[in-house]
């Protein structure tokens, strides 16, 4: 995980110019969602306040993972660096490649059980439903397991 360590914490080194007081929650590990033999990967959710508007954060978040060499392969494809936006202050956005709150955040334990790390009173702004709900609804048989 060392490597993966390293990218996360530069990664987060680069939003430092675009958001403030980051706060990270703990890594976990989870298999690839194909079942098709991909290392697992690591996820963690960050938190922060940003004068970036959506659009904008997106267009640096896809920025900061080329500099990581991300490259489009295709939907679900191992890459080096995968960043979303979970949620933006509660809001709703359906616009081409930006939707908030992430779409498939509610079926995702790798982001549902950082993110209630760091806001246990998180609510979906779509469904209505606080973050226990939302995870207690977890039909995916994907373990994820927490790491640090």
């Amino acid at each position: 995980m060392g490597n993966v360590t390293s990218i996360f914490a530069q990664a987060l080194l680069q939003l430092e110019d675009s958001i403030e007081c980051i706060d990270v929650a703990s890594s976990y590990s989870s298999r690839s969602l194909l079942n098709d033999g991909q290392k697992d990967y690591i996820n963690t959710v960050c938190t922060g306040l940003t004068k970036l508007s959506p659009q904008d954060l997106l267009a640096k978040l896809k920025e900061i993972e080329c500099e990581f060499g991300r490259i489009d392969s295709g939907h679900w494809q191992a890459r080096p660096l995968d960043i979303d936006i979970i949620d933006y202050n509660g809001q709703i956005i359906a616009e081409a490649g930006l939707d908030i709150p992430h779409l498939q955040m509610a079926k995702r334990g790798f982001v549902l059980l950082p993110l209630k790390e760091l806001r246990p009173d998180y609510v979906d702004p779509r469904s209505k439903k606080n973050i226990d709900t939302l995870i207690a609804e977890l039909t995916d048989t994907q373990a994820t397991r927490k790491l640090i």
